[in-house]
């Protein structure tokens, strides 16, 4: 955006930016947006962190990790808005190319489907029948219920603009889920192998192979440690207030 300005517009950011005392992104990967409008000092990583309500305890994770290990389902959960740059679409055909090979495969689907693929996202519902669960935009509880009852969380994003830091990603690690995601803007700043998986892009094959053959149970542990350990509301406030008073000591 801001190499598309010109003239008094440009003036006025220029201006504006000189005046920081910093700027925060949530991510290492994403300071790359402020090089050469902001001093490399001046640049904060706070990594974003989760609302008490949505974190599973560690008796949740307990019974949690006892249903997988009976569980004879590939249970899968997306909450994202439904947008084709978010990979909805080589997730729905994934899922297809799973069930077709006579594996029980189950997908949980949530948020605002993008009106441009309103048909194919429909087409897909209707395809898959009782192997997808489409919930509309979900908040709160049942957000909460939706990730404790899957054991991988999907996100094959491509997005053209690039991923700042999905806190769904972390919603989904806060109650125990492996994650399956594309190395993709931040993305590569909060998931790593311990605990998640990275696919192809605009590659249905190879999500299909990961859900096939991922082991879920030392993932889904570790995701929640992790975000246990980082990841918390409380870690992220102090994360902000830390920054905000060293500038204002700086200051």
């Amino acid at each position: 955006m801001y190499n598309g300005l010109r003239g008094w517009k440009k003036r006025i950011v220029d201006k504006s930016l000189s005046g920081l005392a910093g700027t925060i992104v949530l991510g290492p990967s994403l300071k790359y947006m402020f090089e050469d409008l902001v001093p490399d000092e001046k640049i904060f990583v706070c990594e974003n962190g989760v609302e008490d309500e949505i974190f599973a305890t560690e008796e949740e994770i307990k019974q949690k990790i006892e249903r997988y290990k009976i569980d004879d389902t590939i249970r899968i959960v997306y909450l994202s808005n439904l947008l084709e740059s978010k990979g909805i679409l080589d997730l729905f055909e994934a899922v297809t190319i799973v069930g077709g090979q006579g594996k029980k495969i189950h997908l949980d689907v949530a948020g605002a489907i993008e009106l441009a693929i309103e048909d194919r996202v429909k087409a897909y519902l209707e395809e898959l029948g009782d192997t997808v669960t489409y919930h509309g935009v979900v908040e709160g509880k049942k957000k909460k219920e939706l990730l404790l009852n899957n054991y991988i969380f999907c996100l094959p994003s491509k997005h053209p603009y690039g991923e700042g830091q999905p806190i769904s990603i972390l919603e989904a690690m806060a109650n125990g889920c492996a994650i399956v995601t594309t190395d993709h803007g931040g993305i590569g700043d909060i998931v790593n192998e311990e605990y998640g998986v990275f696919v192809e892009k605009r590659r249905p094959r190879s999500i299909a192979n990961c859900f096939e053959e991922l082991d879920c149970e030392t993932k889904m542990i570790k995701g929640w440690f992790e975000a246990s350990q980082k990841y918390r509301k409380d870690q992220f406030v102090s994360r902000i207030e830390r920054v905000l008073l060293e500038r204002s000591i700086e200051s």
